[in-house]
């Protein structure tokens, strides 16, 4: 899942807690893919993440670039599988 160039990224970036829930949403409603994710954990981690952010009141989270790389990826694996 994702290239070896986006493994070597461990700065931290803030993104906004709509976005991610938005792309963790569009994710999961496309869960018949999921199998063939190659990193679920990260994405387990974002979804632990963003469920506490929301609890928490705050309105983004620091994550490491590499897994929004990652995320970003599935994102675009899951709408070409789509079609769209």
């Amino acid at each position: 899942m994702g290239s070896t160039s986006h493994k070597n990224s461990a700065q931290l970036v803030s993104v906004g807690l709509d976005k991610l829930k938005q792309q963790l949403n569009v994710l999961y409603e496309d869960r018949n893919n999921l199998p063939r994710l190659g990193n679920k954990a990260i994405l387990e981690h974002l979804w632990d993440l963003k469920e506490s952010a929301i609890l928490e009141g705050r309105g983004s989270v620091d994550v490491p670039e590499s897994w929004l790389n990652e995320l970003n990826d599935e994102l675009l694996k899951s709408t070409d599988a789509r079609g769209h």
